[in-house]
């Protein structure tokens, strides 16, 4: 009996996969009976005693994309948005699937992190394959994480969860629970969670989720531009009418919150968009193994050799405009999706609405979802209304990692590790608690100072070099005088120059041999141990001059630093590839009076060809951005990621011995500005700042022929990530609000190409519908 009532748990919650005459059809509601009365404001004085612990509904409106709420068929939930808090979207996790993002909305982890990267996918480890009707997928060994239904009740606390993934795997299920089935009415559904809500005190669940599988199976079936759809979103809508009507009846409208979200949105697509591998590599099928075909399409090469798989994606790529060819070890760091085994070797990243048949067996459906989280028709549903929520706001954009931190605040229940930030979804709430004092893992490395005889050090350095070509002794005087001018300057007044919102911390782990270094042009933190800055920060006013195209002379050793903790920068054995020496602070915007000083060893990374092209064209980037909205602050460093999971590798597997050189995996770069004029970039409100960070691969194992702006929108990420991959702790002198966010803002375009759909917020940016 399980094993079937499973597979009709998947096949509803995947869409349309078992699709088939045995399922009921949707029958169309007729015209909405309009919302029922819902106050400005609730007032939870009047609960009844036994209530003074608020209740959590969490509903789920499966594909409820955001824009579906302007077309005014939905009047209950669109009034609750106006009265409760609401965002422009939540952003669904990558790929933008059912299973991944209900469980992710439940955990607060990304799919990559609990390990649901599909409604479909094996676990070579296991040698189990996890998909509708598969017994194995009732198996906790597949679901990592713990969801919030858990969380409470390791709290001592009762849940309830009318369907929702991952509720009935053996040894995750909570107190209350039913078994999936398309055919129960959403009436009924309904008047369980009412009916939970009717219970004594030590029976009544402090937490229920109701899960709603429309529209996204008549998006699915009939498109998102549909009758059908429009239909099952008044569906919806009255059964969100008939759930407040039921509160309001109890007496309960001020006693519980309530949480209305989608996994994700939709978009149109069809079989015209279906992508034929054998018609673009012949005899694809028969090139490949563990093929998945569809939106997230994924598979390896039968030659599993990384020759072999190179050879595959090189026949692919650029072959499609709407396709790009990935490694999932190299794929953009923001999907994070490169440590997860789960995944193919290689995948493909689709334009909205097209999807990939790789063996001739795939049924296109006319609407679909799982495409990149940046695209706009991926953005889902989000509205809040209760007791503990402000009222009548509008909240900035965000991803649905952040939600389980706010469910466990409002049922007061200690959360699990997850990918979330605590304090991220404060902001909803009345009465939110104070966000607690940080005790900081990461600290700021100490101060390099000059030798008594810096003139006489830099000579011995000169002439321990393997350079062919030194400065002049002229240039070497004034490379020191500079140096001792800058010590003279002292870090506060360069840190309140070139770091206005503090030093970027480094973790406590890598601060043994790390020293800060200071310049009239940067402040940086260079570490010993990998001859290489950890970060180099910078001001660029709005009107200084770039030199495009310089090129300065000699490096130039750093006296403040031993010899054996200088990098090989003229060492004459090759570096690896087509790598050379590159300063971190780009030398075209280095002043007149300061070049010398840009290329000192202490500001040497290693880039290749490919990063160098991609370095110079964030450079023109910057200049443009500059123009246009005045004076930013940039912060660049290394990356060491070698397994491609997203997350910092420990610094002793890269430590180098000798002449031995430590080359990143990606260079990462922070570049903050001021959304508001205010009289310069130091003078800016915390709430104005705005950020945008990128993490740029050095290795491109092919190009998919993207253009430079195709390629940094690609590999954009949040300040968060950046902090993730390499350690660091950036802002740490700003309000932890302003902090946090600035930490999670997710830029779906970059500056300059902000879109409506894709807005953060209604009243910023000064973006017009």
């Amino acid at each position: 009996m399980g094993r079937v009532v499973f597979q009709v748990v998947v096949c509803m919650l995947v869409g349309s996969v078992c699709a088939g005459p045995h399922f009921q059809s949707f029958r169309g509601t007729g015209p909405s009976l309009g919302p029922p009365f819902i106050p400005h404001a609730l007032d939870p004085s009047r609960c009844p005693p036994e209530y003074s612990h608020h209740p959590l509904i969490l509903v789920s409106t499966d594909g409820f994309r955001a824009d579906f709420l302007k077309r005014g068929l939905t009047p209950t939930i669109s009034k609750l948005s106006k009265r409760g808090v609401h965002a422009p979207y939540v952003k669904p996790s990558y790929p933008s699937i059912t299973f991944p993002n209900h469980y992710t909305i439940a955990t607060g982890l990304l799919p990559p992190a609990h390990g649901i990267i599909a409604n479909r996918f094996r676990d070579p480890a296991f040698n189990a394959s996890f998909g509708p009707g598969k017994p194995t997928s009732y198996e906790r060994r597949f679901w990592g994480g713990e969801p919030i239904w858990k969380t409470v009740e390791n709290q001592g606390q009762i849940s309830a969860t009318y369907f929702w993934p991952g509720s009935e795997v053996r040894g995750l299920s909570p107190t209350y629970w039913l078994p999936f089935s398309d055919r129960t009415p959403f009436n009924v559904r309904v008047n369980q969670v009412l009916t939970w809500l009717d219970l004594p005190s030590h029976q009544r669940p402090r937490f229920i989720t109701l899960y709603l599988h429309e529209p996204d199976a008549k998006a699915h079936d009939f498109g998102p531009d549909s009758q059908q759809v429009n239909e099952a979103l008044q569906l919806v809508d009255e059964a969100i009418r008939q759930l407040i009507i039921g509160l309001q009846k109890r007496g309960l409208l001020d006693c519980v919150n309530l949480i209305i979200v989608a996994d994700h949105g939709v978009t149109a697509a069809g079989p015209e968009r279906v992508l034929h591998m054998n018609r673009i590599v012949p005899n694809f099928a028969n090139k490949v193994t563990s093929l998945y075909n569809g939106v997230f399409a994924r598979f390896n090469a039968r030659d599993r050799s990384f020759g072999g798989t190179l050879s595959l994606m090189e026949e692919l790529s650029c072959k499609r405009r709407e396709m790009n060819v990935y490694h999932r070890q190299y794929s953009p760091a923001r999907w994070h999706l490169g440590g997860q085994r789960r995944v193919e070797d290689i995948f493909v990243d689709l334009s909205k609405g097209y999807q990939v048949d790789g063996d001739g067996t795939y049924k296109s459906d006319l609407g679909d979802h799982g495409y990149d989280n940046y695209i706009s028709e991926m953005n889902a549903l989000f509205l809040a209304f209760g007791p503990a929520f402000q009222t009548g706001l509008e909240v900035e954009a965000f991803q649905n990692i952040e939600l389980y931190n706010l469910m466990c605040l409002l049922t007061d229940s200690r959360p699990a590790p997850n990918n979330g930030t605590w304090g991220s979804l404060h902001h909803l709430l009345i009465n939110p608690p104070p966000l607690p004092t940080i005790r900081r893992k990461s600290l700021v490395p100490p101060v390099a100072r000059l030798p008594e005889d810096a003139s006489e050090e830099l000579e011995e350095l000169l002439e321990e070099s393997e350079c062919q070509v030194l400065p002049q002794a002229e240039e070497v005087q004034n490379h020191v005088r500079r140096l001792i001018n800058t010590e003279s300057i002292g870090l506060p007044s360069l840190s309140f120059w070139h770091a206005p919102w503090g030093l970027p911390l480094v973790s406590i782990n890598d601060l043994p041999g790390t020293l800060t270094v200071t310049d009239a042009s940067y402040v940086s933190a260079y570490s010993r141990a990998l001859r290489v800055p950890l970060w180099t920060s910078f001001y660029l006013d709005a009107k200084q001059r770039s030199s495009r195209g310089v090129r300065l002379g000699s490096w130039l050793p750093d006296p403040r630093v031993h010899v054996n903790d200088l990098p090989p920068v003229c060492a004459t054995q090759p570096l690896l590839g087509d790598s050379a020496w590159e300063t971190l602070m780009p030398e075209r915007w280095a002043s007149s009076s300061d070049k010398s000083n840009i290329k000192s060893t202490t500001n040497a990374v290693i880039m290749t060809q490919k990063m160098k092209k991609v370095w110079g064209s964030l450079a023109d980037t910057i200049d443009e951005w500059r123009k246009k909205f005045g004076a930013m602050n940039v912060v660049v460093g290394p990356v060491y990621d070698r397994d491609g999971d997203s997350l910092k590798d420990d610094y002793a597997q890269w430590q180098v011995q000798g002449k031995g050189v430590a080359v990143p995996t990606h260079i990462f770069a922070v570049i903050t500005r001021c959304h508001i004029g205010f009289g310069g970039l130091h003078a800016c409100p915390p709430e104005h700042l705005d950020a945008m960070a990128f993490i740029l691969p050095q290795q491109l194992l092919v190009s998919n022929c993207l253009s430079d702006e195709e390629f940094l929108r690609e590999h954009s990420a949040k300040v968060k990530d950046v902090e993730l991959i390499t350690g660091l702790e950036f802002y740490s002198s700003l309000p932890t609000q302003d902090r946090i966010r600035l930490q999670i803002r997710i830029h779906s375009n970059i500056w300059g190409r902000e879109t409506w759909p894709n807005r953060l917020h209604s009243q910023l940016f000064g973006l017009k519908r």
